[in-house]
């Protein structure tokens, strides 16, 4: 079975990076840098609990940005 390729990117001060990977690959990553970096995950624009996010999360959202810097517009 193929899963589902996941975009995603990660800002860290002073640069960012960006990811494709298969859905449980892609949560595994996120988990580990939202642990070692400190950083905030969102999901659509909203915060959101790590732990209590779901496959269906990460299939169904447009934007996933992990930060561990404080942005403003």
């Amino acid at each position: 079975m193929n899963e589902q390729l996941i975009r995603y990117t990660i800002i860290t001060h002073p640069a960012f990076s960006s990811h494709e990977k298969p859905v449980t690959e892609a949560m595994a990553h996120i988990k580990q840098v939202v642990q070692e970096k400190q950083a905030w995950l969102y999901i659509n624009g909203q915060i959101k609990n790590i732990e209590e996010i779901t496959v269906d999360d990460f299939e169904k959202a447009s934007t996933i940005t992990l930060t561990s810097a404080i942005l403003a517009g």
